[in-house]
């Protein structure tokens, strides 16, 4: 239920079509979900992919990323649909796939997330 949130929180704001694992488009986004823990507020990390063969594009829509889902503090809360969420970028890195001519530029975030009214 997290991934289809954010997914659909990240497309409303960018107009992309991120997809889970990988992507055969370029340019495209994929993400990795990769749940921490769970309870009350459950924790994830969440690698985001930007695949590019223009880096140029590929940093400005890296860029809108961390934008859209870094919390500026540790009180506010961001929302789509019944996902209340704060993340931190963690990590990242770019490099360049040879073999398919791309870049790729990674971003990790650690998302603390919950769905309102228990859903």
């Amino acid at each position: 239920m997290f991934e289809m949130y954010l997914k659909k929180y990240i497309d409303s704001y960018l107009n992309v079509n991120i997809r889970p694992s990988f992507d055969t488009k370029v340019p495209g986004i994929c993400y990795i979900h990769s749940p921490i823990s769970s309870g009350s507020i459950s924790e994830s990390q969440f690698e985001i992919k930007v695949i590019d063969d223009d880096l140029d594009r590929a940093v400005t829509t890296r860029d809108e990323i961390i934008e859209l889902l870094k919390t500026p503090d540790k009180e506010s809360w961001k929302k789509q649909d019944s996902l209340l969420f704060r993340g931190d970028l963690a990590g990242g890195g770019q490099l360049f796939n040879d073999s398919i001519q791309v870049w790729e530029l990674s971003l990790i975030f650690i998302i603390k997330w919950r769905l309102k009214n228990g859903e």
